[in-house]
């Protein structure tokens, strides 16, 4: 269950950005907003399901819930962060303002936490540097179990 906090965050992320991003000067960028809309509701709405029950249930999952949150509470500022290439896109017409999601994301996540019966907690510090390619050693690992196939069998194709 340790995920389903992550996911309702950036699912809830995720949505708005694909609404603006129905908005694009790029057709194929709409399109494939578009589609994946509904895909990301469901996802925010599995996500959110799983908070609230995980708010509502027992002391355990309580306390589960708000480690889950206390532990990544530091990187979600990173999703309204931009850099060079944001910011050209957006002069473009191509994306929208990313730190314009903000206000409908809190009061996205703010709805689920209140029905849950939890707190969000105070913003954190801030991680930065994902955009830059600046991440921790445990990204390593990730990459090496998710490359694992793809380096053991060259030129699979399934």
């Amino acid at each position: 269950m340790h995920s389903q906090s992550p996911d309702s965050f950036f699912s809830a992320w995720y949505q708005l950005y694909l609404e603006k991003l129905c908005q694009s000067k790029d057709e194929y960028l709409q399109g494939f907003a578009a589609k994946s809309l509904k895909e990301v509701k469901y996802h925010l709405q599995h996500a959110s399901d799983w908070v609230i029950r995980m708010g509502d249930g027992t002391d355990e999952s309580k306390q589960r819930i708000k480690k889950a949150v206390s532990d990544i509470n530091d990187f979600l500022p990173e999703f309204f962060m931009t850099d060079e290439l944001d910011e050209w896109a957006r002069v473009e017409g191509i994306i929208t303002d990313i730190t314009s999601l903000k206000e409908d994301w809190n009061k996205l996540v703010l709805d689920v936490f209140t029905e849950a019966g939890l707190e969000l907690p105070a913003a954190g510090w801030g991680q930065r540097g994902g955009k830059m390619g600046r991440h921790t050693e445990h990204l390593g690992f990730i990459l090496a179990e998710m490359q694992h196939l793809q380096r053991s069998y060259p030129g699979a194709k399934w």
